[in-house]
């Protein structure tokens, strides 16, 4: 039996020499039959097997040494890793990782563990910085776990990872700019240095009689000679007219293993053409062949080219790896050999026949199947997944609701064959762009779908009303892995409300707590997968404090503890005047953002706050008839802007439940945002959480406001099961509901109050059948008063250590 903590990562299940090329971690489970996906026991026989807690181990009075599988990372390869033991906490004495390092020491001590005899299973992730793993160690193993003499440790799985993408914001800062791992590397030759435009926050190259590029580093230890062969190349980029007499095209030159091209150092993809909008877009390349050797001019690996007399303007630049592939049939790169752009998700055709062509609809070209071809079929990039290497993945389409009907997804399966079907989305002939998702837990994609000719791996099915064949139109097609074991269990700590007063000041020094005194809630931390923060708290609370709170030791600990980090995000606030759309709230955030990446940290998501809740409190404010501004609107433009700045974040939305919305609302605000975000060709919604104020509920606790009283424990754990039945990961804020109602009426709530509600709240909902993606732990009230530490009876951390015990 496996373990289940708040930070549990799915196994790959694919031969070790495939992992290579599409993992960004490495794994051992260790029992009675080890379970190796790259990593391996290089001395099994010191080990016995063992059951500690339920979970089926090794236990061991000697040191457990460990080699990683060198096609993944071998001598220097990959130096910034992160190794993370689970282990049982028994006794008080220490455990310490020693590595191969690149400083020439093949036994470099890492930090210590200190055990505090919890008799729990807990977790701790070592950051590596300098790893070399060359098989220097006795036994040609990597690094091994050191127990004290005549001490003994029970381990279970042992995780080696590596950060999965690096970025560089184009701005003003010293030559060249840079962010950790990617470096822009202008002037080329006799080329002038890009310069920095202060009025369109970006950098433009200047005119010449020649292409002009911008140049790109990528760290050795992020992709080096191979080491990452598949790679998403990202640009945002200003969609302005070009000069005169200038084309306005834009291209990709990168070093590639492509011995057939005319250079394989500056293997040229096709990119675009400016079409003279005046807005900021993205545009990205996916390449599987990725060499990245440093071969280009300046010791780079990619650049970004335009035309003679041309120029344009850059502002964020983004590589990363294994998060998604794309199929994009609007047809931006041309391309006379097929129909729409792959970015490792390519539609294929029967034969050789014309079994699609493209269709215009509304704003956007898609594809369409012919009246002699039932199905589209899609052929999946193995890199990105393989004979079931990843099992658990999204898959979202975008689609024209033209006619009535439905469309069926068949795809090839670990547990029903080449052609499984998945529930079938119902079509309404509403004549607008719509979204549907999938989640798949048993992808196989073995190219099974007519393997001696398309080699697809799904396809998309047309039925009309009477049960027939029926041509679809279809946009964009995502393959996601949402790492949903990451986000499971997730906790959220203290956030401020702009009505919460003395929430403000409460809620930084709780953060203060957490990041500055880490050995106070070592439990508590081992059972959480995310960290929420602010962009509210970090502009104003955070970054003018450095003497108080060190933003890039702080970011540093989360990525050494594991810890994804997720902001809340403010779409619009009925209180600043001057920061009422999404566009103004955006830019008015977006430095933190971006200083958040220049300090080394990563934005893995973004939570909107309350949107629909918040647009409705601008329009009454106001008072204006019709109401000015349109929630769906201001949500979907922030959802577009953050997708085009940050295309690696994960980006979900929090409303709050029963207070002016019903049930019945919030489903169709979750359809209504995705079908609009399909109707600008945008990802939409990655999760969405409900906050519910249940002492709204009859026959709560210090229940309130009974006018308001329409909802319930059964009816909000069926919008989640809706939600879910949507394709969309559903969260749960759990909260102390009532506690400001109890202050008003001059009740007392303790501390010991707080961590009782949450508890029932969590109880309740289990009772009722609801299993939420996301379990988020928060407090918008002063209570409890202590942080920390977790030994404490009833403070915050001691809370979240009891409330994910059990899951």
């Amino acid at each position: 039996m496996l373990l289940r903590t708040a930070l549990s990562l799915p196994l790959l299940l694919c031969p070790t020499a495939a992992l290579a090329q599409i993992s960004d971690l490495m794994t051992v489970d260790l029992g009675t039959n080890d379970v190796s996906n790259g990593v391996t026991l290089t001395n099994p026989g010191i080990a016995v097997p063992a059951i500690v807690g339920g979970v089926d181990c090794r236990l061991s009075s000697s040191s457990l040494d460990f080699d990683v599988d060198d096609t993944w990372a071998f001598d220097g390869e990959r130096r910034n890793l992160f190794v993370t033991v689970e282990y049982f906490d028994q006794g008080t004495d220490a455990l310490t990782l020693v590595y191969d390092s690149m400083d020439g020491v093949a036994a470099k001590a890492g930090v210590t563990i200190e055990r505090t005899n919890t008799n729990d299973w807990l977790r701790f992730t070592w950051h590596l910085g300098e790893a070399k793993f060359a098989n220097s160690q006795p036994g040609g193993a990597d690094f091994r776990i050191e127990v004290p003499t005549g001490s003994s440790v029970h381990v279970n799985r042992v995780i080696v990872a590596h950060r999965r993408g690096v970025s560089v914001a184009m701005d003003n800062s010293p030559t060249p700019p840079t962010a950790e791992g990617l470096t822009y590397r202008n002037p080329i030759g006799g080329q002038a240095e890009n310069a920095w435009d202060s009025v369109l926050e970006g950098r433009t190259n200047l005119a010449q009689a020649t292409n002009a590029y911008f140049a790109f580093d990528v760290a050795n230890d992020f992709a080096f000679e191979g080491s990452r062969k598949d790679l998403h190349v990202t640009i945002e980029y200003l969609d302005d007219a070009p000069p005169a007499g200038a084309t306005g095209e834009v291209w990709l030159d990168y070093d590639s293993f492509d011995a057939q091209a005319a250079d394989e150092r500056y293997k040229q993809r096709a990119g675009f053409t400016r079409t003279g909008s005046g807005l900021w877009k993205t545009h990205r390349w996916y390449v599987k062949d990725a060499f990245f050797g440093d071969r280009q001019n300046l010791g780079c690996d990619f650049r970004i080219g335009v035309k003679p007399t041309d120029q344009l303007t850059l502002r964020n630049v983004t590589v990363y790896h294994g998060s998604s592939v794309v199929s994009d049939p609007e047809g931006l790169v041309p391309d006379p050999d097929r129909l729409g752009i792959g970015y490792g998700l390519t539609p294929v055709q029967v034969g050789g026949n014309t079994a699609f062509a493209h269709v215009q609809q509304g704003q956007l070209m898609g594809i369409q199947n012919s009246a002699n071809a039932n199905y589209i079929h899609y052929r999946v990039d193995d890199t990105f997944a393989h004979e079931g290497s990843r099992q658990d993945i999204y898959l979202t389409i975008h689609y024209f609701d033209g006619t009535s009907g439905s469309i069926r997804l068949e795809y090839d399966s670990m547990s029903g064959g080449n052609y499984k079907a998945a529930p079938a989305v119902q079509r309404q002939g509403s004549g607008t762009w719509k979204s549907h998702s999938w989640h798949l837990t048993d992808a196989r994609f073995a190219n099974g779908q007519a393997p001696n000719t398309l080699k697809a791996d799904f396809r998309l099915v047309g039925i009309d009303a009477t049960g027939g064949p029926d041509p679809i139109t279809v946009d964009l097609v995502y393959l996601r892995d949402l790492d949903r074991e990451l986000q499971r269990n997730g906790i959220l700590p203290r956030i401020s409300r702009p009505d919460g007063g003395s929430d403000v000041a409460f809620d930084a020094t709780a953060i203060k707590d957490l990041m500055t005194q880490p050995s106070q809630w070592v439990t508590a931390r081992s059972r959480i997968g995310v960290m929420q923060w602010t962009a509210t708290i970090v502009q104003d609370l955070i970054l003018p404090y450095p003497q108080t709170f060190d933003m890039r030791s702080m970011l540093r600990d989360l990525q050494t503890w594991g810890k994804m980090l997720e902001i809340e995000a403010i779409v619009v606030k009925p209180h600043f005047p001057n920061l009422v759309t999404a566009q103004q709230n955006f830019d008015f955030r977006r430095p933190t953002y971006d200083k958040i990446l220049a300090f080394g940290g990563t934005l893995d998501q973004f939570r909107t706050q309350e949107p629909a809740d918040e647009v409705r409190n601008v329009n009454q404010i106001l008072g204006v008839s019709p109401p000015l501004f349109d929630p769906l609107s201001e949500a979907v433009d922030w959802i577009q802007l953050a997708r085009n700045r940050y295309p690696g974040s994960r980006v979900g939305d929090v409303e709050p439940y029963p207070r002016h919305f019903s049930r019945q609302d919030l489903e169709s605000w979750i359809v209504d945002v995705n079908d609009l975000c399909a109707s600008r060709a945008v990802l939409g919604l990655d999760f969405f959480d409900l906050d519910v104020n249940w002492s709204m509920f009859t026959g709560e606790e210090f229940e309130v406001n009974p006018v308001w009283n329409n909802g319930s424990f059964a009816d909000s754990t069926v919008l989640g099961q809706s939600c879910q039945s949507l394709g969309v990961p559903f969260g749960m804020n759990y909260w102390p509901a009532g506690a400001r109602a109890a202050a008003g009426l001059g009740a007392p709530f303790t501390d010991e109050h707080w961590y009782d509600l949450i508890h029932y709240q969590r109880d309740v909902y289990a009772a009722a059948g609801l299993e939420p993606d996301r379990r988020c732990v928060q407090s918008w009230v002063p209570s409890p008063m202590s942080t920390i530490p977790e030994t404490t009876p009833f403070t915050f951390a001691n809370g979240i250590s009891s409330f994910f015990l059990n899951f």
